[in-house]
């Protein structure tokens, strides 16, 4: 969702400072079903 507003805002001209990899939807989801769960997603 973040990534849509920056992407607008450059479409409507803004200078707009969106450095990657800051969503939280990544690893610490993953490490975090892996916990609750007790098992260990394949790396493949």
């Amino acid at each position: 969702m973040m990534d849509m507003f920056a992407r607008f805002r450059r479409m409507t001209g803004s200078s707009v400072l969106f450095p990657l990899g800051l969503d939280r939807n990544g690893l610490p989801i993953e490490m975090a079903v892996e916990k609750k769960f007790k098992v260990r997603l394949s790396s493949t």
